[in-house]
This record gives C-alpha cells, sequence and structure tokens, in this order.
C-alpha cells in the first residue's frame, strides 16, 4: 500500500471528523455551558467551605501541639489519620476537639481511640497540659 500523497488522499476510507461533539483537551466532548457552570459554582463552594474551616483545623492543631509537645507537620499528620481512619471531615473532627477542650462537650470514644492511636504510631513526646518541655 503507497502513503498518502494528498490531503484527500488522507481522509480516504476515514470517518469524517465530527461536527456535532466539539472535542476538549480530555477528549470526548465538551462539557456544555450548563455544566461548566455547575462545576465551577460546586468548586466555589468547596473552596468557601476550605476556608471557613481552616482557622478550626488550625485551632485542632494548635491544641495537639500544646497538649503533646509535637511539631505543625505532626499535629497535621495525626488530625488527617484520625479524619481518615474515622471517616470523619476535619471540619466536624476540629470542631468536636474544640468543643472538648472548652469543657462544652465530651471528646467522643471512638474518635479518642483513633487518636491515641495516631499519637502512639508517630511516638509523640507525651506531657503533661501546662509544663514547659
Amino acid at each position: 500500500m503507497r502513503p498518502p500523497q494528498d490531503k484527500q488522499d488522507q481522509h480516504a476510507g476515514a470517518a469524517p471528523p465530527s461536527v456535532d461533539a466539539p472535542q476538549h483537551a480530555g477528549g470526548g466532548p465538551a462539557p456544555s455551558d450548563a455544566e461548566q457552570l455547575a462545576s465551577l459554582r460546586k468548586e466555589n463552594e468547596q473552596l468557601k467551605q476550605a476556608i471557613d474551616s481552616r482557622p478550626r483545623i488550625d485551632m485542632a492543631r494548635g491544641i495537639l501541639i500544646a497538649q503533646l509537645g509535637c511539631s505543625a507537620e505532626q499535629s497535621w499528620e495525626i488530625l488527617v489519620e484520625v479524619s481518615q481512619h474515622s471517616n470523619t471531615r476535619m471540619r466536624v473532627l476540629a470542631e468536636q476537639m474544640m468543643a472538648a477542650v472548652s469543657g462544652k462537650e465530651p471528646f467522643p470514644d471512638s474518635l479518642r481511640d483513633h487518636l491515641v492511636a495516631a499519637i502512639a504510631r508517630r511516638s509523640v513526646p507525651e506531657h503533661e497540659p501546662g509544663l514547659s518541655g
């Protein structure tokens, strides 16, 4: 078989390109304007929630740092592990920690078990609250 000689030969036997379904970088049909708008709205809402949650999560990290004498990185790793292993959103975990520390609510036993296990896995040096060290 000979190589194609011109553009007409290149397209011979091939299906014509579809003009009905525009393509996008990921392949397949491009999302409609309505789908793109819905996706952007969802992403915007998720970003707003993340911004609103961040101070509470940082407070929970501070609680761990103050109570355990761990590093900022260790506090983050502990919260991530507890969140994942308990199937609890990080924001909810942080809120429950803050409520427990302030005396508003007891810390749930199931989360306490995950927290103790996460701390133990990181060999965080434990010390009495309020003592420097």
